[in-house]
């Protein structure tokens, strides 16, 4: 009899508590904080993260010391749960309104101030706190709109284009969404996991593909057909000049995500420089 009572008052418990998420959904569209998205060129309303969304950003950071994967699923779900424009899919949204999205639900949501560790050039050991508005503001300021490039060999015409979200997500699930733990004992294991993560890398930024036939024939690939294992086989077969563009192209967008995460600032005196790591230890309140 306890045991069904009990039963009874977590079932209550849980109706209760859905039906005040649902009130809170209903209501919040008027009380979402407004963040710049840079792709969209406008203000999307966004709920701010709750301590549940915190608590899962904080976990992904027990995550691979090569890969992100947990981080990134986590980020893109709360991404979704959180926006109150239904016009907008979170997918369509580019890496780079990501980290903006990220930055600024940390400033709203948890501080506007992240402490990083420095070494002074005396050697000391330091505490610095960063202002992250500014950092936001100096980036969405300098940033650079970049648009698609298209390179060419004899062989193929390859589209590279800025990642989306929704991209770079499907590229975790399919080819790490089976990986509990990475494990490195050896140079060899060392060199195949930094490869695969370079091949990975390197999908995210192609977004089509047409074929050189004979003569003058051009066969377009299916591209978007292709799973993500049979899209960085084709990416393998690249000859080294075709490769240098499509990385050059990569290094053009690396510059504007430079922007956001490499950090200059002043300390006693001296200029240092820091990449700010926004992950799931981005998210720990200070």
């Amino acid at each position: 009899m306890e045991n069904n009572q009990t039963n009874t008052e977590v079932t209550k418990t849980i109706t209760s508590l859905d039906e005040i998420n649902n009130i809170i959904k209903r209501k919040e569209v008027g009380y979402a904080c407004h963040f710049f998205v840079p792709s969209l060129n406008k203000e999307i309303p966004f709920n701010e993260i709750n301590t549940a969304q915190q608590k899962r950003l904080v976990k992904s950071v027990i995550d691979s010391p090569v890969y992100n994967t947990e981080f990134i699923y986590t980020l893109h779900g709360i991404l979704r749960e959180n926006c109150m424009d239904p016009d907008v899919n979170i997918n369509d949204l580019t890496i780079i309104d990501k980290l903006i999205l990220a930055i600024s639900m940390r400033i709203k949501s948890i501080g506007d101030k992240a402490e990083i560790s420095i070494e002074t050039k005396d050697g000391t050991e330091v505490s610095v706190s960063l202002e992250l508005p500014k950092i936001l503001q100096l980036a969405l300021a300098t940033m650079e709109k970049i648009e698609d490039g298209v390179f060419e060999d004899q062989y193929y015409v390859v589209t590279c284009s800025l990642p989306t979200v929704g991209l770079e997500y499907q590229i975790e699930r399919e080819l790490r969404a089976d990986v509990v733990d990475i494990e490195i004992d050896d140079i060899k294991e060392l060199r195949e996991t930094i490869g695969d993560a370079f091949t990975g890398e390197l999908v995210k930024y192609v977004k089509d593909i047409t074929v050189k036939g004979d003569g003058d024939e051009m066969i377009q690939v299916d591209w978007h057909g292709f799973s993500i294992p049979d899209r960085i086989k084709v990416i393998e077969s690249f000859r080294t000049p075709l490769l240098k563009q499509v990385l050059a192209y990569i290094n053009q967008v690396r510059g504007e995500i430079d922007k956001i995460e490499l950090v200059k600032f002043e300390f006693g005196g001296e200029t240092y420089e820091r990449r700010l790591s926004i992950d799931g230890g981005f998210f720990t309140i200070s």
